[in-house]
């Protein structure tokens, strides 16, 4: 083959410089990401209604996807016609529980009577509405205190266990200083609960380390029924999220429990 002179050599590099510049001209040019394409936030599923609600009149907050405020589900007020007084052995300041389990609080009490004696268990308090609780969560004993922080021991009012008239707040005479605190569950009344309660179809509603986010309340138990009944698959069902969610041993227990 014969060698290329210098004008063959700068013919065939003209033609190279410019069939690289038509590629170039004819290429496509690529996309630049959009920046606000990753910081997108997803929309919500059309099942998910947004809820705001009003705090002591003051403040107004979103309840969760998840249905809950300050980590409290919602309760409804328990129907007139559902109460009955609560049995005499009860004491304290219950007034009235959820007929449906008035027999079952009534042995649970005349059972702890039995063991610990007649100055022993009691209930301090039992159904309450949304009044009584906006006064508690609202009232001056509150004044100052960040709702985040009530709400760690005290449900807003609408999200209170108490409403169902199923929860019960239990005492213990003998050492009233523990009533409310956690060292309510060392008394003798508080660890007779937590060996005896379930067999009367009462749950601790917010044990230790509960994930729930509520702080431990050893004296707060709700009923949910020891069977298979209507009156204990209707308790069951009021407490359906909470159980669900966020069970502790207890709920597990009584899920399996055989019929009355």
């Amino acid at each position: 083959m014969k060698k290329l002179g210098l004008v063959g050599f700068l013919a065939v590099g003209s033609v190279l410089v410019m069939g690289a510049q038509m590629v170039s001209r004819n290429r496509t040019p690529a996309k630049k990401a959009d920046p606000s394409a990753a910081k997108a936030t997803p929309r919500l599923p059309a099942a998910v209604i947004s809820e705001t609600v009003s705090l002591c009149g003051k403040r107004t907050m979103e309840v969760a996807d998840d249905g809950r405020l300050l980590n409290h589900f919602r309760y409804a007020q328990a129907d007139q016609n559902t109460l009955s007084s609560a049995p005499v052995a009860a004491g304290g300041n219950c007034q009235a529980v959820h007929k449906d389990m008035a027999a079952d609080f009534n042995a649970l009490l005349l059972a702890a009577r039995n063991s610990l004696g007649s100055g022993g268990l009691y209930a301090v308090s039992c159904h309450r509405n949304e009044t009584y609780q906006a006064d508690l969560f609202c009232g001056k004993r509150s004044r100052g205190i960040p709702a985040e922080i009530r709400a760690e021991s005290v449900a807003p009012p609408g999200f209170s266990e108490h409403h169902s008239g199923y929860a019960v707040d239990f005492g213990y005479a003998l050492m009233p200083n523990c009533n409310f605190k956690r060292c309510f569950g060392s008394t003798r009344a508080g660890r007779w609960l937590a060996e005896n309660a379930a067999s009367y179809g009462f749950e601790m509603s917010f044990p230790e380390g509960n994930v729930q986010g509520v702080t431990a309340e050893p004296w707060h138990w709700r009923w949910v029924g020891r069977g298979v009944g209507q009156a204990d698959r209707t308790a069951k069902t009021v407490f359906s999220a909470a159980r669900s969610r966020f069970p502790s041993t207890q709920t597990v227990r009584l899920a399996g429990a055989g019929s009355k």
